[in-house]
């Protein structure tokens, strides 16, 4: 199954966030009842984001992966 990538009019770009602002930033404009596949750059910030995500949308499924090897982000 082919899922779509975003255009890049679609892509937004958020700096200087505070603690917990990034998460909610997320569950406020990704889609709602639909699998979400988030990419971090370190399995510390997959684990935060994740856990942040669940207090906003307990019921919304979002999976958090840390990029591989030392590809730029």
């Amino acid at each position: 199954m082919n899922y779509p990538l975003p255009k890049p009019a679609q892509k937004s770009f958020w700096t200087a966030l505070s603690s917990g602002s990034l998460s909610y930033l997320l569950t406020e404009h990704l889609p709602k009842h639909q699998t979400k596949i988030i990419l971090t750059k370190d399995s510390e910030t997959a684990q935060r984001l994740q856990a942040e995500w669940q207090f906003f949308r307990p019921n919304d499924v979002a999976l958090f992966f840390p990029r591989l090897g030392n590809a730029a982000v």
